[in-house]
């Protein structure tokens, strides 16, 4: 007998660590690092995202700019989603955003920036086509049937094969491919306007991205974020346990004083709230540095939060002078993402003031709340020494679900977030 041969990875995607996602089809909820569901006892499967995982949420405002794109590109006007359904986005690798659409434990489309048209787009796959497939009154186009057969296998849409289509239609929308029943077939390019396909008598109408081989929807039976964090709370709750220990055992290794980097965020957020249930003894210094193009909600935000969670005396600011920020863009252009050159007077150099001010030797823990999936870097290291600060380590807190009922950071609007950092997820109440 053959051995089955180990299927491959692909090559240039970012495999920073497991997918974790899973979906119950039979309680219709996403469920986190397990394939049983907590809920039913059955077996459950892997949702197929695309690496490096990096899941999260849509909000409300998410769901309505989806909305809003599968209006404009396909004139569909009916509300396919509800506000409050469980839809999740997944980030994957682009020049610029672009998010996978999970609705319900299927990937339906992805969301992306385009930054040669300057706008949001939305290219939904077979399944997402299908969803919408009786709502299509925009960028569709009809084929005869002789053409449906080789369009099925992958073939593109050609010129003579079209018996109609939408005088709207422009070069490199996206658009609906339909058989004379007005069935959707596949997904395409247009590769040229429609106006000068009325001219032309052959060559290439549409490349054809996706053929819509299986029309199967699954049912649906929706369910809420409540259920959702309800059906994960053993996870959820046993996770927290082990980032608890991870904080206590750090601070009994090192014998280091312990410090919380707090940008104001959800990452800094849940870690400041684990490091005071981890620590409650311990005279924790907070860490807010104003970089001087920070929100102005975001600085009301912290101070606010200071009150609730009675830290207001420990919390330490360090405000930066915008200027030094706006000078340093004339010099060097916008920062990115590979080119952080604002970090160094903008945080750490403003950091390392605070920690000499509050620490005689100038050594401590400093704890910082980051997703495991943004970067190699962080996906591969749980503590580390910065060289512009060799005196202290620091510590990615190993998390990804944690439960707290504190007040949320400003413009985050649900229930659940995947952050999926390191071993860890956590869950908090998001308000408008």
């Amino acid at each position: 007998m053959q051995e089955k041969k180990k299927q491959k990875k692909k090559k240039n995607i970012p495999y920073l660590g497991k997918n974790i996602l899973y979906f119950c089809d039979y309680c219709c909820l996403p469920i986190v690092k397990s394939n049983i569901c907590p809920r039913c006892g059955k077996k459950i499967k892997r949702v197929p995202i695309t690496p490096p995982y990096d899941v999260r949420p849509a909000t409300k405002q998410d769901i309505k700019e989806i909305l809003r794109l599968i209006k404009q590109n396909f004139g569909v006007r009916k509300k396919i989603f509800s506000l409050n359904d469980v839809m999740l986005l997944n980030h994957v690798g682009s020049e610029d955003q672009m998010d996978e659409i999970v609705y319900y434990g299927n990937i339906i489309g992805i969301r992306r920036y385009d930054l040669v048209y300057r706008r949001w787009t939305i290219k939904l796959n077979a399944y997402g086509l299908l969803l919408i497939e009786k709502e299509i009154k925009k960028n569709w186009v009809i084929v005869d049937d002789g053409a449906i057969k080789n369009i099925l296998n992958g073939s593109n849409a050609l010129i003579p094969g079209i018996t109609c289509a939408d005088i709207r239609i422009k070069k490199d929308n996206y658009i609906a491919i339909l058989d004379k029943n007005r069935k959707v077939i596949a997904g395409g390019i247009a590769k040229i306007d429609e106006k000068e396909r009325r001219k032309q008598l052959r060559g290439t109408y549409a490349k054809n991205y996706v053929a819509v081989k299986n029309r199967t929807l699954r049912k649906i039976k929706k369910t809420t974020w409540e259920e959702v964090i309800e059906a994960n709370s053993s996870i959820i709750n046993d996770i927290s346990k082990e980032s608890i220990h991870f904080i206590r055992r750090i601070k009994d290794e090192l014998k280091l004083p312990v410090a919380v980097s707090f940008s104001g965020g959800k990452d800094s957020l849940v870690t400041l709230d684990l490091a005071l249930k981890a620590l409650p003894e311990e005279n924790l210094k907070i860490f807010f540095i104003d970089t001087g193009i920070e929100f102005p909600q975001t600085v009301s935000y912290v101070k606010k939060l200071s009150k609730k969670m009675n830290f207001k005396d420990n919390l330490k600011v360090k405000k930066v002078k915008t200027r030094i920020f706006w000078n340093a863009f004339q010099k060097f252009g916008p920062p990115g993402r590979d080119y952080r050159y604002c970090c160094k007077f903008a945080k750490l150099a403003p950091i390392r003031e605070l920690i000499l001010q509050n620490y005689t030797d100038g050594k401590c823990i400093s704890l910082v709340g980051q997703r495991r999936y943004e970067s190699y870097a962080r996906a591969t290291a749980d503590i580390w020494q910065n060289h512009y600060m060799p005196l202290n380590i620091f510590c990615f807190l190993s998390l990804q679900f944690h439960k707290y009922s504190v007040p949320e950071p400003p413009g985050y609007k649900l229930a659940l977030l995947f952050l999926q950092n390191f071993r860890h997820l956590y869950t908090f109440s998001l308000q408008a």
